[in-house]
């Protein structure tokens, strides 16, 4: 950690640098931390979508729904086939109990699935259809 401080400390422009800064603040649960640097590493590459992507996933984890929505449709925005961004987008759908808004993210051509990426849009699908007693049809993945 002390090496990308240094590294910002002489580059302040360094944006790779507060990326692995924000990046092992987040490794360390330090996530006010993690979020400040990606603030800063976004400020100087606004359309990395990664970097939306990952700031999108630490607002999550501390409940801030309003920030990582933010993040995470910039990061759609910019790639919306990027698997990682609908995967937290169907995530903060759910957690926000949007359920059928979720569902949009499955229909997403992808070259390859991940495991934990199908995982988790078939049991999302599976506890929709449980909690809202309806039949959710689920969308052709072309």
């Amino acid at each position: 950690m002390v090496c990308f401080e240094k590294a910002i400390e002489f580059d302040p422009l360094n944006s790779a640098a507060m990326y692995n800064l924000a990046n092992t603040h987040y490794v360390l649960e330090n996530h006010d931390k993690a979020a400040e640097y990606f603030e800063k590493a976004i400020l100087l590459e606004p359309g990395n979508t990664e970097w939306h992507n990952y700031i999108g996933g630490v607002y999550f984890g501390k409940n801030d729904f309003k920030n990582a929505r933010k993040h995470l449709e910039e990061s759609y925005k910019l790639n919306a086939e990027n698997i990682d961004t609908n995967y937290r987008m169907a995530q903060l759908n759910h957690a926000e109990a949007a359920n059928e808004n979720a569902l949009q993210f499955i229909n997403v051509k992808f070259d390859i699935f991940s495991f934990k990426t199908i995982f988790f849009f078939f049991s999302l699908c599976f506890r929709t259809n449980l909690t809202t007693k309806k039949q959710m049809p689920l969308k052709r993945l072309s």
